[in-house]
Formats: C-alpha cells, structure tokens, sequence
C-alpha cells in the first residue's frame, strides 16, 4: 500500500504510449524507460523490467513482468527465449477474488502443448505439490527449428 505513494523516479513514456497502452495489464503499473526489457531487433515492448539486487558478495539480475494478456503471450515467450530464462516464478494465482490477474501462457494437459506464432511449447513434466507446481516446459523457436 506504501508503494502507492511513491513517486516515479524515472519516466515511462514507452509504457504510456498509444500504441502499446493496450500492453499493460494495469494502466498505472508501467515498467520505466531505463529498465524495461526491450523485444528484438526493434526494440519492441513488454511490461517488463530487468531488476539488479545484490545478494551477500553476488549481484543477481532478474526480468519481473506483469502476468500476460491473450495478446501479449507471444511477446512473454519472445521475451524468455530472448533472454535465455532457465526459471520463471509466477507469484499470483490465475483469477484472485474473481479477477484474472494471469492469462494461462503455459501449456496444460490434456493438450501439452500450445502452439504460438513464432514458438511451440511443450509440457515436459510437472508435479503439483502443496502450495506450487513445478512445470518443465520444452520452448522451440520456429524461425531458427
């Protein structure tokens, strides 16, 4: 709740652009222009934002995102094959207090695979535990397969 009042401390006129407003999950939730993860050769957009934190000795780089949109699961999957992510940790649930806060982006049986433009996934593996599931997802891109 604190955070609500905190004031920006870098513009995010490319999350606030026409053309990409339609991107963001939430209207006031913007990556800002000096950390967000930019797609491809165009430098395309996602609300995403690389984040340094120094941890002990060690300095860790993570993307955070916001939960893709039907339309935007294409560039969430441009996004890890880009950044050649081994891990993503999903924080919230699909649908909390009735609203979706997450587009299913996975592949889920009895399908196991989901089929985009320019990727295909595969369901590997998973394994529901208690408070998680761990999913082992095979990621093909079609433009270098």
């Amino acid at each position: 709740m604190a955070l609500e009042h905190v004031k920006p401390i870098d513009d995010c006129r490319t999350g606030k652009a026409p053309e990409n407003q339609d991107k963001n999950r939430y209207r006031d939730v913007l990556p800002y222009d000096k950390t967000r993860v930019p797609l491809g050769e165009k430098k395309g957009y996602i609300n995403a934002s690389y984040v340094r934190m120094d941890v002990g000795e060690e300095e860790h780089f993570y993307i955070i995102t916001q939960g893709p949109l039907p339309s935007t699961t294409a560039d969430f999957w441009q996004m890890v094959w880009e950044s050649e992510s081994d891990v993503i940790a999903m924080m919230t649930k699909e649908v909390e207090l009735g609203q979706v806060k997450c587009h299913r982006y996975w592949p889920e049986p009895p399908c196991d695979s989901l089929d985009l433009a320019n990727f295909h996934l595969r369901l590997d593996n998973y394994q529901i535990l208690e408070h998680f599931i761990v999913r082992t997802i095979e990621i093909i891109n079609k433009q270098v397969s």
